[in-house]
């Protein structure tokens, strides 16, 4: 008698769709966030490296090895891991303006189903 009200159709699954893209959104935020501290990470590490004379020996971590590599080396490595950095976010922020439009869309669709069953 009192049970869950009754959906108009098509709202259930419209509903869990919109769920399912707000948790990826939360995802797709984090990942975010996270490249975003590995891309400040490898900026102050270029900054750092800019610092120091090109003769000064430059050691790069493999696991628990530490070995020396070269000035030069040390510098396109960090110049690649930013550009990749940077473009991994441009992706994620890509995805997630996507994902907002979608879910925009879709929270528009279950909110005309929702008013025609009032």
């Amino acid at each position: 008698m009192f049970g869950e009200p009754e959906l108009p159709e098509g709202a259930q699954e419209k509903f869990e769709e919109l769920q399912g893209m707000q948790e990826s959104l939360e995802q797709v935020a984090m990942q975010i966030e996270q490249i975003e501290e590995n891309l400040q990470s490898a900026r102050q590490a270029e900054a750092f490296l800019g610092d120091v004379d090109e003769g000064t020996s430059v050691y790069r971590q493999v696991d628990e090895l530490l070995i020396e590599i070269d000035y030069e080396d040390a510098e396109e490595r960090l110049e690649s891991k930013v550009d990749n950095y940077e473009a991994h976010i441009n992706r994620l922020k890509s995805q997630r303006e996507s994902l907002e439009h979608d879910m925009t869309k879709l929270g528009g669709e279950l909110e005309e189903l929702l008013e025609d069953k009032l």
